[in-house]
């Protein structure tokens, strides 16, 4: 029989930001500070959305294992969800959230 393999893939992104590490670690863990940052006036999602892009719902538990969960809506569109798992978190160093599911929400009558 011959062998199987499997090769999984990954990528990774970088972000530079023009704050200390500590600051923009601090700035994903506080959920009161990456809310705001996500959905205040001046995020790129409001310019490229527009002023109606529209945060729904935010949860999260900054723990490995737990989670992350939105609820948005973009200008026109649909009741998007997203919902995200800590998978490895270094302090001030590295954040392992890969979205665990995009989810569409039919608008209903």
């Amino acid at each position: 029989m011959d062998d199987l393999k499997l090769a999984l893939h990954t990528f990774t992104i970088e972000k530079h930001f023009p704050h200390s590490p500590e600051k923009v670690f601090d700035a994903f863990r506080d959920p009161v500070k990456k809310r705001r940052w996500m959905g205040d006036e001046n995020t790129a999602a409001k310019k490229y959305h527009g002023e109606s892009f529209e945060i729904i719902s935010f949860e999260m538990n900054f723990k490995v294992d737990e989670f992350e969960r939105w609820r948005f809506r973009v200008p026109g569109g649909e009741i998007m969800r997203n919902d995200a798992r800590f998978h490895l978190i270094v302090p001030n160093n590295l954040i392992d959230l890969p979205p665990k599911k995009w989810t569409r929400f039919r608008k209903h009558c």
